[in-house]
Formats: C-alpha cells, sequence, structure tokens
C-alpha cells in the first residue's frame, strides 16, 4: 500500500517496538527510517523499505483501545472473508503480510501509485477507471458472507442521538467547525428528520459485506491494476453506503474546487473574497457537478454490471448516503479551518437539497434505475 502523493507529509518517528521483530518474522530485515515517509490520520503509519529491499506499509491503529480493537478484527475479517476470491480478479486489496492484535499492527505489501483522489486532482481520472471501481465495489459486495466472521453493528454515523444534542465530552472536544456543523443540523428540523428516516431505511435494507468508509483515496491504482484498501469499518451493511460514498467523495470534489475556480472568475485586482457571493458559489457548483456526473454514471454502470439482484431503493438510499458523505466531509476538513468557510456551506446546502429529497436526484448524481 503506498500513501497518497497529494497528502501531505510529517515527519517520520521511530517505529512501535513491535514493528520490527514482526518484520524479522518475515525475515526482510529491519525497516529502513531513512527516507521513510509517513502521512497525517487517526492511524500512525510507515511507508519505505526493509534491509532486503521489500516495500512495506506499516500501520500502527490509533485511538481508544477497545475502538481500535473493534477495528483491527474487522480488518481481519475482511482478510478471512475475501481470501478464497480471486486476488487477481476485480476486488483486489494490498496484501496483508503480518499483523499483531495487542499492538494493532497491520503490516502490508507497499504498492507503487497513485490515488484516484490525486487523479481527480489532476484531471485524469477517466470513466474507464470509475467503471472498474464500480465493479470492483460491486465484487465486495457481492463476496460470501458464510466464508468468514462479521460485525453486524449498524455504522455510528449519522448518530440519532447527536442529531437531539451533543452530549458535554463531545462538545468539549469538538473543533469550532464541526460544532458548526451541528449547530446547522439541530437548527435545521426538516433536515435532522431526512437523517432518521436515512437511518431507517438503512435498517431496512438487505445487508451486504461493505467497507463502511469508502473514498476516493483508498482505492490505489498500482502498475498491475486497480486496489482497495483500509478495511477497519468493514462489516455487514447496507451497500447503498459505499456506492453513495463514492458518489459523495465526486460531490466533495466538485465543491473543493470551488475557491480555485471563483479566485480564476475574480479579478485579482479588486480585494472580492474568491468564496464571495452565494451565487456564483451555486452556479460553479452545478457546472463542477455536471463536470463529474459521467464519472460517477460509469462507476454505477460497472456496478450494475456485476451486480444485478434486486434490491428495491438502493438508488434512492445510495443518493442519500452521497448527501450524508458531504456531511461527514465537511466535518472531516475540521482542522483545517477554524469555522465553517464558504464551500463548507455550500457542501450542506447541497447535501440538504439531496437528503431532503433523494430521489429527485438519482438521475443526477448518475444512479439510473436499477434493473
Amino acid at each position: 500500500m503506498k500513501n497518497t502523493p497529494h497528502a501531505a507529509e510529517k515527519s517520520v518517528e521511530a517505529l512501535p517496538p513491535h514493528a520490527d521483530r514482526m518484520l524479522a518474522e518475515l525475515g526482510v530485515g529491519r525497516f529502513l527510517l531513512r527516507d521513510a515517509e509517513s502521512h497525517p490520520g487517526r492511524n500512525e503509519n510507515w511507508a519505505g523499505f526493509t534491509e532486503n529491499g521489500t516495500s512495506v506499509f506499516i500501520k500502527q491503529l490509533g485511538g481508544e483501545d477497545g475502538d481500535t480493537l473493534r477495528r483491527f478484527r474487522r480488518a481481519l475479517s475482511f482478510e478471512e472473508c475475501s481470501a478464497p476470491c480471486d486476488r487477481a480478479g476485480e476486488l483486489r486489496s494490498p496484501r496483508l503480510l503480518i499483523s499483531d492484535e495487542p499492538s494493532r499492527l497491520l503490516i502490508f505489501e507497499r504498492l507503487d501509485g497513485s490515488s484516484a483522489a490525486g487523479l481527480l486532482s489532476e484531471g485524469s481520472l477517466d470513466e474507464s477507471f470509475a467503471a472498474q471501481a464500480g465493479r470492483a465495489v460491486a465484487s465486495l459486495h457481492l463476496l460470501d458472507a458464510r466464508a468468514g466472521s462479521f460485525d453486524a453493528t449498524p455504522p455510528l454515523m449519522p448518530s440519532l442521538e447527536l442529531l437531539e444534542a451533543l452530549p458535554e465530552p463531545a462538545f468539549a472536544k469538538c473543533p469550532r467547525l464541526e460544532l458548526d456543523v451541528w449547530r446547522l443540523l439541530h437548527g435545521d428540523p426538516r433536515l435532522s428528520s431526512a437523517l432518521r428516516e436515512l437511518r431507517r431505511l438503512e435498517a431496512r435494507a438487505p445487508k451486504r459485506p461493505a467497507h463502511c468508509d469508502l473514498r476516493l483515496d483508498q482505492f490505489l491504482i498500482a502498475q498491475d491494476g486497480l486496489f482497495l484498501s483500509d478495511w477497519e469499518e468493514f462489516r455487514m451493511a447496507d451497500p447503498a453506503r459505499d456506492v453513495g460514498s463514492f458518489i459523495g467523495d465526486l460531490l466533495w470534489a466538485a465543491v473543493s474546487r470551488l475557491p480555485e475556480q471563483i479566485r480564476a472568475l475574480t479579478d485579482p485586482g479588486n480585494d472580492v473574497d474568491p468564496e464571495a457571493t452565494h451565487g456564483m458559489v451555486i452556479s460553479q457548483g452545478a457546472a463542477e457537478i455536471e463536470r463529474l456526473r459521467p464519472i460517477a454514471g460509469a462507476f454505477w454502470e460497472g456496478y450494475r454490471s456485476r451486480r444485478t439482484d434486486r434490491d428495491d431503493g438502493l438508488e434512492t438510499r445510495a443518493a442519500a448516503f452521497a448527501g450524508w458523505h458531504l456531511i461527514e466531509r465537511v466535518i472531516a476538513s475540521g482542522g483545517r479551518h477554524a469555522r465553517l468557510p464558504a464551500t463548507g456551506r455550500a457542501a450542506i446546502g447541497i447535501s440538504r437539497g439531496i437528503l431532503t429529497a433523494p430521489a429527485n436526484f438519482t438521475q443526477v448524481l448518475g444512479l439510473r434505475e436499477y434493473a
């Protein structure tokens, strides 16, 4: 697994004590910190070479002990479930070389390539890739549920409890931007009601093996094909989550490009804020979504070319989950902004429109009627 080239690197620190022992068990020698890479995230990670030239990606799950144990075991359950399938087929993942539960360490083969998020930012993500990604996600949803042990716990978010109010400990730890988002949700009964309806529909939907944390940066394009990574949220769940997350990440990419595009449309000689007018944000956002719709449609076509069983309401639930994914991405951007920026408000406005009438947006989002 290779960290995405568009992510900012952080300083590389010493490995956890167990990592070199695990590498010794593999017979590949010690990890070379010289020229190693590390990238920010909720997990500690190291990417580089060992003494015998083996390229590895080392991940240590971070967080509260009970949570890291659940995530560690879910990652291993994917390995167990996917083992019978053809790793040269359409669902491929970086090979897990060794794992250690007490230290929450996972060591993978490191792939030399780019992420879909990186390709999209460069303008080189095409419909052919999107269709391939759709087939890979469908293959995931078609894994044999009897082939391994699964977490059947519903994903936490969107939390119905948090839609009522933030508990005091959560309120105290929330970044300012995230508090702004929750204030918007708490002050919008129609949007809160739409999120409750989504959870109700999700509970009734047929469950499939699902990724449940899908983003474009988890699709890795290496020399020998497409790989999907990061399985800590893997479980039995509504497959619409994964479909909606892919579409939602395209929407987030569209919204994230707005400041750059508005700067290009604004006279650099004046003092107009590049995120300035509401009308400019809306018009440019609509143009970006339209530009990315063929990619979304190709993903959906690829998906349904493999998964042809009946799942009533899948398109509508997927559209709603795309809307929720936008809100999640706004919240996740809290570390980069002190307050909710204009693009964040635009994203939540788009999300609200989708969530309150998801059936009206299936065509717009490339989700044509499921055969």
